[in-house]
This record gives structure tokens, sequence and C-alpha cells, in this order.
């Protein structure tokens, strides 16, 4: 009966019945330990709520809009407390599932942000940073957000707490180099000759220390990406968002895209603007990730005045913020509610046009080839796409399969990077622990012949240092198939 009905079990069992229930009960828990409360001697079910009759919230002003939600506050108490975060299976908390700790769960962290908002701790001071304590090892996977019954968006509120909390705390200057790679990338691919071998260095190695980046940690290389030429004056079918990691980093990933893309008969037009802003959200810089996401949509507007073209990339994190954060920073926008409709990945985009499916078809013969798949967790977080067609991590299932790959899917789990997350040095070992819960054991476990495929930048980078192993952009696979030269991953 638990909790709520037991102050009626009187009413059915009868006084001499529930006596016998409590002499069983003093028997077996004489000093009253064990689940006191609960069948015999209840509090009435009005007792100990949430809500008392003296609970009052104030939540504070976001750049991120939470109307959908009742506003800030409602959105924290959107946890009811039934504890399913507390889990060892999926992605929701992958830093709970690594170290049991009640305060990394989702409803450990919503709880502390209640305190908060309501007042429960003596100095306001206490509780921001026991909520930032709690929010800090938060990767911002998602999970929660598909996985909780309660759908709590926890990577949303950790963006606003952290808005909220650096107007008035000093920031570690790491922060701003994280917030900034798209402005940075550029100019390391320009100076990749001089900057690479130096990033080895130990003078740069002490630097890095110094800001808090973990030193065991494998930096990225730069490397200048080729240029693409314009379309020229026909009309794109496609508008294509690149990314600075995939850019700059990875450009072999870009190109891939691209080249599947044109493969299939589709012209295809680059946006200039770099990205959604992706790494200023996840830091907390949302005013500024605001405005480069105006920008965006700005270039969107001239592109394509009457919003028609899909926008397609390679890297959820940026595509996926066009289909959830777009929509928080300019609610009720009819045009951006239409971008968010036309958002799609490589994949997802490719299984809903039959002609340039079957383009694809003749091209690449996956001929059995097996294929270990670890999506990111975005993908993981997505929910059934309206038309009835994948989406997500099915969509990448999906699109490989239907090509010929053997896939096995890695499993609901994160790989514990989470973008600036893996780097920053107090965070490294946490990390680690939880790539360690699934995803490594799986890669190692992987025959030599076995692909190991990977879509999200942070994951690769992951795979690489917690298994020495490469990992793949599905994109990268389609685009080698399609030239039929499978010799070297990097060499296009």
């Amino acid at each position: 009966k638990g909790l709520a009905r037991s102050e009626w079990l009187p009413d059915e069992f009868g006084e001499s019945i529930m006596e016998l229930f409590r002499e069983l009960k003093r028997t077996a828990d004489p000093q009253g330990l064990l689940n006191p409360g609960k069948v015999v001697d209840a509090l009435p079910m009005d007792a100990n709520l949430r809500y008392g009759e003296g609970y009052r919230s104030q939540g504070w002003q976001s750049t991120l809009d939470f109307s959908l939600q009742g506003g800030l506050t409602g959105a924290v108490e959107q946890c009811n407390g039934a504890g399913v975060c507390r889990k060892d299976t999926g992605v929701m908390c992958p830093s709970f599932q690594a170290t049991r700790e009640e305060m990394f769960s989702t409803r450990g962290r919503a709880n502390l942000l209640r305190a908060l908002i309501s007042g429960r701790f003596p100095v306001e001071a206490l509780a921001e940073e026991a909520a930032r304590s709690a929010l800090d090892t938060c990767l911002a996977c998602k999970g929660c957000k598909s996985e909780c019954p309660s759908a709590v968006d926890m990577a949303k509120l950790k963006y606003a707490f952290q808005e909220r909390y650096y107007r008035t705390h000093p920031r570690p200057l790491r922060d701003y180099l994280f917030a900034r790679f798209d402005r940075l990338a550029p100019w390391g691919a320009r100076l990749a000759p001089l900057l690479n071998p130096l990033m080895g260095s130990a003078p740069a190695r002490w630097t890095l220390r110094r800001l808090g980046i973990a030193p065991r940690r494998a930096l990225p290389r730069f490397v200048a990406p080729r240029r693409e030429p314009p379309l020229g004056g026909s009309r794109p079918d496609v508008l294509y968002l690149p990314d600075a990691f995939t850019r700059y980093t990875e450009p072999w990933v870009e190109r891939a895209a691209l080249d599947v893309l044109h493969r299939v008969g589709l012209r295809v037009c680059l946006l200039k603007t770099l990205g959604t802003g992706r790494p200023l959200i996840s830091k907390g810089f949302l005013p500024q990730a605001k405005t480069h996401l105006t920008r965006l949509l700005d270039e969107l507007r001239r592109l394509d005045p009457a919003g028609e073209l899909p926008v397609v990339g390679v890297e959820p994190s940026e595509i996926y913020t066009l289909r959830d954060e777009l929509l928080d920073f300019f609610p009720g926008d009819e045009t951006v509610q239409s971008l968010a409709g036309r958002a799609w990945m490589l994949d997802e985009f490719l299984l809903r046009r039959p002609e340039a499916l079957a383009r694809l078809r003749e091209g690449v013969s996956g001929a059995g080839r097996r294929v270990l798949l670890h999506t990111h967790c975005y993908q993981k977080a997505r929910p059934p796409a309206d038309d009835g067609l994948p989406a997500g991590s099915e969509a990448t299932r999906a699109l490989l399969e239907t090509l010929g790959y053997a896939v096995e899917m890695v499993g609901d789990t994160c790989c514990g990077m989470a973008g600036a997350f893996g780097y920053e040095a107090e965070h490294y070992e946490l990390s680690m622990q939880i790539g360690e819960l699934r995803l490594f054991p799986a890669v190692r476990a992987a025959a030599e012949d076995t692909i190991v495929a990977a879509v999200g930048t942070s994951c690769r980078h992951q795979i690489a240092d917690g298994t020495a192993r490469e990992g793949v952009h599905p994109a990268v696979l389609l685009s080698k198939d399609l030239t039929k030269d499978l010799t070297g991953l990097k060499d296009l």
C-alpha cells in the first residue's frame, strides 16, 4: 500500500487485524528501522508534502525560454522524485552510473536546484555552490530528456544555471578557449605546421596544465580544409551546415559528407556561418550563442527566403541544436520552427530522399562487412520522427544496414567525453570511468576486421584515447565505398 494509502488500512481490515500487523512489525523490527510509517503507524497522506502550505519558489531570468515547462521553476519542479535516473543502463546520468552518487543523478541535481529556488538553504550562496557542484559533473547528454518519465531536461537547466552563476563569479580562462573554438580553429588550421608540433612540447603541456586541461588527453590536430568550389548560379538542393570540428580537425569528414551528397546528384551550398554556437551554449554563454544563431538565421533567410531547403550536417551536437535549443532562443518564431523541421543529420536526410538513396545503393555495397556503431548521445535522445522514418541512432543504423553493412550497436551508453568535459583536468578520471562502463570494453572486444564507427567528434576522440582504435564517421565509410578506394580513411 505504501505511503499514499496506508492511513486507510484500518477501514479496510479493522482494528483487530491491524493490531496483528503491528505485532508482526514489532517482532520483526523492534526498533522501527525498516520502512517506518508503511502499512502501520502511517502518517496521513497530506503530511510531509513537497509543496507545503508555506512553499515558495523563485527562479531567475534566462536567455532560454522555459514557457513550455511553466517557467524555469516549473522545469526544476518537473522532477517528481521517482528516481528512475538511479540506474545502470541507458544514457541518462552517465556520471551517476559511474559514481553511484545521488547528487550526480537527475533527481539529485533537481533537488538541489529546488532547494536553491525555494530558499531551503540558510544562505543562498551555499545553495548556489551545492547546485554548481552537482551540475559540474553533468555531461549534458540529454539522456534524461528521453529516459526520465517526467522528461526533466537537465542539460537545459545546466546551461541556464551556468548563465546565472557566471554573472557574479569569474570564469576559468579555458571556458573562453572552449566556447570560442569556432573562432580559434581557423587560425589553428592556418598555423598547423607550426602549432601541431608545439602542442606536444613541454612548455605547451605546462601551459595546458595551468589552464586546467588534462595532461593525459590527446589534443586534436589542426588540418587545413580543402576549398569547396562555389555552386554558381544554380539553385541548391541542400544547405550544408559546417562545424569547426569536422572542418578544421577532421576535414576528411566534411569532405566525405559533401562527396556523398554530390555523388547522389544533389547540388550543395555550404553555409558561411560556422556551426550553431554549440560550444557557447555548452558553457552557458547564452547571449553570445543567441547572437551567433541570429547571424546563422540571417544567412539562411538570404539563401532560402522561402524557407524550403533542408539543412544537413554531420555533427549531431550542431544539427540537433537547430531542433532543440534554437526553439528555446526564439520561441514562437514560425521561421525558426520551420527550420527545426528541416534540419537533418546526413543519414536522416538520405533516408528521406528515395532517389538519392537508390543512387547510393548503386555505388555502395557494404558486402556484409561488420561495423560496431557508437552513436552520439543526442542521437540516442531523439524522439520518433513525425514522418515515421528512422531518426537519431536508428537512422544511422538503418542507412548502413540498407547499404549492406552488418551493424552491431554498442548500446545506449555515453562515451564520457561530452565535448570539453573530458578535456578538463578535474573531469578526466570520471570521463574515462564512463567510457569503461560499456563503450571501451565493446571496442576492445571487436575483431580487428570490424570497422569501429562513431558519429560524434567527441566520441571518436574518446575511443582513440581509451582504446587506441580509430573511430570512423559513417560518412567517410560511405564516401570511400563510392570511390571504391578503401586505402586510408583520411585521404579524402
